[in-house]
């Protein structure tokens, strides 16, 4: 697909009627807005977004390489330029046993091991075991 460098101002350019004049125009409207994963809702029906929109926003996503950027965060690449390292994101939220590699090293094991120590300390200070410089407990964080 080529790039079209007016997309922004197509989107700009998009009506953007009120919900309840999209909702009586269209009783699907929540079915074609939202999905459902497990427990988990997206519900998108309540914005003023329409399937142009909703269209136009794909069309930049894929444009944008979206989809190539998702799976090289999930491999562990260095995708923050500015600091030429990888995201982490997904080895914060991974569970025991997950695997993430960065630079051909599994940092699942070190991500476990600073969260045991976050959740300590944070324990540490709502039980008052930790207190402060006068040795009192902290009322405020």
């Amino acid at each position: 697909m080529s790039k079209n460098p007016d997309i922004w101002q197509r989107l700009a350019a998009s009506p953007a009627p009120s919900i309840s004049a999209l909702f009586d125009a269209d009783p699907a409207r929540f079915a074609k807005f939202s999905a459902r994963f497990e427990d988990l809702l997206l519900d998108v029906s309540k914005t003023s977004l329409t399937e142009q929109s909703l269209a136009l926003l794909l069309e930049l996503a894929e444009q944008a390489g979206v989809a190539a950027k998702r799976d090289a965060m999930f491999a562990g690449e260095k995708i923050n330029v500015t600091e030429n390292r990888a995201v982490l994101h997904t080895a914060l939220r991974a569970p025991r046993g997950a695997s993430v590699l960065v630079d051909g090293k599994d940092v699942i094991p070190a991500v476990h091991a600073m969260q045991e120590r976050l959740f300590a300390f944070a324990e540490a200070v709502r039980s008052g075991a930790l207190t402060g410089a006068t040795g009192l407990a902290f009322t405020d964080i």
